[in-house]
């Protein structure tokens, strides 16, 4: 694996970086991800957004709704949407602290985190029960296998929603 700094730059990680694993940005294409469980690319980076504020695993990512809206470049009405349907999904818990308009809210990401677990020990039994090359990367081997649905685009809702 190559160093992030080679990749991008000392000038752009000075600003930090998020670490999310591949299996997330791959879980609209698992067979275990039904349609009402899909996430939108809205979702999807509202939940990067979360996730990037997440810089202590002992303590639950806590950005405003605000902050939210400006980085995503969304209004907070679209983002309260967007977070109550992941919550809906069961991807987040959203756990309210203290009565100023609810803008004091944190993240529990721990449903996502045991997902994306679940989801992983599936696939390693699949691939461990066929015989597999072991130059590529897991993920490359499953997709080899046919492990994710090829119906991606089947009931997946717009981004805009």
């Amino acid at each position: 694996m190559f160093p992030l700094t080679e990749r991008w730059g000392d000038e752009t990680l000075q600003f930090g970086f998020t670490g999310v694993p591949n299996l997330l940005l791959r879980v609209n294409s698992l067979k275990e991800t039904k349609g009402s469980e899909r996430i939108t690319a809205a979702e999807m980076f509202v939940l990067l957004v979360i996730l990037s504020h997440w810089m202590n695993p002992r303590h639950q990512p806590h950005p405003s709704i605000e902050r939210i809206a400006r980085y995503a470049g969304l209004s907070r009405r679209h983002v309260r949407r967007i977070v109550k349907g992941l919550t809906d999904k069961n991807y987040l818990i959203r756990e309210r602290h203290g009565e100023l308009d609810g803008r004091l809210n944190s993240y529990n990401p721990r449903p996502l985190v045991e997902k994306l677990t679940a989801m992983a020990k599936a696939l390693d039994a699949d691939i461990e029960t066929l015989f597999v090359e072991k130059s590529v990367t897991r993920l490359e081997i499953a997709d080899r296998l046919g492990l994710f649905s090829r119906d991606v685009g089947e009931g997946s809702a717009s981004a805009a929603s």
